[in-house]
């Protein structure tokens, strides 16, 4: 990669993630996602998020094709474009540096003591809870509450007034609770006044956490933020200790907190599905689209985790392998604990390039070995399937129609059900899968035979115009005597009668039965690419032979040789062995 190239790409406002990716398709073409991060080199699971941004800023293009893969726009197109970009970035910052001379000079003075932006710190579990209540009272528009401490739901009866006056004064108020068989009363009490929805966990406030705040054990209880003003974290101290908390009346985080609630509340379970989970022990049945890869991989680890005696994949060989460490993690887990982990993973053998087709296999081959040491079970479907998919006892997250289907932005579209007919009807359709299918061994032993054939016609047929430059070379006239794609062997006859052979040997000003052997051995390693191979000439004229023949094969474990004044002084002791018996019968 030209280092000035990506440097000077970078000038025009792109990282050097995406200048690698961008001048690697201008350089090399239509490629795939696997095949860019090696010849960028970035590594794998990087590349699929700058392939995704490219795409976002206009500058590759996506081909839905079975395995997607991109080109890019023309250079010159593209440095008009950023260039272009970047000079409405430089208008837009003269545009904002006139109002914000303008603002300042009108204003001249320091801003209102209420406007300025603060932070607080307190203490106590009481002094706290009077905090809220006067935040509750200043909410004008909304207010939002996230908690997990089960102690705060079943008191939150203390702040009813607060809440109906907030109610009539037409302020939203939403919760999110952990709703379980002990805090349903105290919820349904609320929601006249509040709308409820189910909390799963606070992880997406650990970004919040200062450093080692998770090894002495502290954790968020609650975060409270009101309009776009306030936000109040609290905080309680390991076994159980006083609780601390920060206020803060920064526009720009409160503004963040809504946004991360407004995400949370959106996949989180209201109140009516969380009673029928508690009344029946089945989570409600829903069916929710997943876009992106980060989602996707995200659910796909859901599911992984979640199964407990069953876990069924069908996946493609570039799944496989870009998944592979979450994969073999979760199935070595699963195995451990008695679940059966079976996965189909496809093995396509429908390249033409032979060294491509190799490529692939590699990494595929060792990606099925390490999930066959992990404890899973992995075979190829016969029947190609068009769903890929996670299923475990009672959920399923599937790719309809496989790596074809992309959004506008380039990631993966996916769905996410633990619909009970349609968990019963995948897993027919996996059975029927599973039950034509064979072990993904033998499939790739299988196709290393077809590869091997392959690579071995192709050789024929390049060996056989190879004999004719010989031929015009004055080094004879040859043919294929016989020939074996498993063993890479092949046998040549030099086809020229003894006589005419022996009148081209002394006519040569070299020996050109060594030539010849040289030229072959050259052309086998071409045509098997990282095998060492050997040629001997196992007849030859110049011994009495009828024909030359020259038989090229991989090259074994040189043998270490042996000196003529060893061999003379391993032949006296076996001499003197051979007397040792009849000296003894004397």
């Amino acid at each position: 990669m030209d280092k000035k190239a990506v440097e000077a790409l970078t000038s025009f406002g792109l990282t050097e993630y995406e200048a690698k990716v961008y001048l690697t398709l201008v350089m090399k073409g239509v490629q795939k996602a696997s095949a860019l991060a090696d010849m960028s080199d970035i590594p794998r699971p990087h590349v699929y998020s700058v392939i995704k941004l490219l795409h976002e800023k206009g500058l590759i293009i996506i081909i839905p094709e079975k395995v997607t893969k991109y080109q890019a726009l023309p250079l010159d197109t593209v440095l008009k474009k950023l260039l272009e970009e970047r000079m409405d970035s430089i208008k837009s910052l003269e545009s904002i540096g006139k109002e914000l001379i303008s603002s300042v000079q009108q204003k001249g003075t320091a801003p209102e003591k209420d406007e300025i932006e603060k932070v607080q710190l307190y203490s106590g579990r009481w002094v706290i809870v009077d905090l809220i209540h006067k935040m509750l009272g200043r909410a004008t528009a909304s207010c939002e509450i996230i908690t997990n401490d089960k102690s705060f739901v079943k008191t939150a009866g203390a702040y009813e007034q607060d809440l109906t006056a907030a109610h009539k004064k037409g302020v939203k108020t939403r919760f999110l609770f952990p709703i379980e068989k002990d805090t349903l009363p105290m919820i349904e009490g609320l929601s006249p006044r509040a709308t409820v929805r189910h909390l799963d966990s606070m992880e997406n406030f650990e970004e919040f956490e200062p450093d080692g705040a998770d090894a002495g054990g502290n954790t968020f209880l609650r975060v409270v933020v009101v309009d776009d003003t306030e936000v109040l974290f609290v905080r309680a101290q390991p076994g159980g200790g006083e609780e601390s908390a920060i206020w803060t009346s920064q526009r720009e985080l409160a503004r963040m907190i809504r946004l991360m609630f407004r995400n949370m509340w959106r996949n989180a379970p209201d109140m009516a599905k969380k009673r029928i989970e508690i009344e029946t022990g089945r989570k409600p049945e829903h069916l929710t689209p997943i876009y992106g890869d980060a989602d996707m991989e995200k659910t796909l680890r859901m599911v992984l985790a979640h199964a407990e005696k069953e876990l069924c994949c069908v996946l493609s060989g570039e799944q496989l392998v870009y998944n592979l460490n979450t994969l073999v993690t979760e199935s070595r887990t699963l195995t451990g604990k008695g679940v059966k982990v079976m996965m189909l993973v496809s093995i396509r053998g429908n390249v033409n390039r032979s060294k491509v087709l190799a490529s692939d296999r590699s990494e595929v081959a060792s990606a099925v070995r390490a999930l066959q040491s992990a404890g899973a079970d992995v075979r190829h479907p016969l029947d190609e399937s068009i769903l890929l998919m996670v299923l475990n006892d009672d959920e399923v997250t599937f790719n309809l129609l496989g790596e074809s289907v992309v959004s506008s932005a380039g990631g993966n579209i996916g769905v996410y059900t633990n619909h009970r007919d349609t968990i019963e009807r995948i897993r027919e359709y996996f059975e029927r899968l599973w039950k034509n299918s064979v072990d993904a061994s033998d499939r790739l032993r299988e196709l290393d035979r077809v590869v091997s054939k392959e690579v071995m016609r192709d050789g024929e047929e390049g060996l056989k115009r190879y004999f004719e430059r010989l031929s015009g070379l004055g080094k004879g006239h040859f043919a294929i005597e016989s020939s074996d794609p498993e063993r890479k062997t092949i046998e040549i006859i030099c086809t020229d009668a003894a006589d005419v052979r022996e009148q081209m040997r002394r006519e040569a000003d070299s020996d050109i039965c060594e030539s010849v052997r040289g030229a072959f051995r050259k052309f086998g390693e071409f045509i098997y690419e990282g095998t060492k191979m050997a040629c001997e000439e196992t007849h030859c004229v110049s011994r009495g032979d009828p024909h030359c023949v020259f038989r090229l094969h991989p090259l074994e474990k040189p043998e270490t040789p042996v000196g003529n004044d060893l061999l003379k002084f391993f032949e006296s002791i076996k001499s003197g062995r051979s007397k040792e018996p009849s000296n003894a019968s004397e």
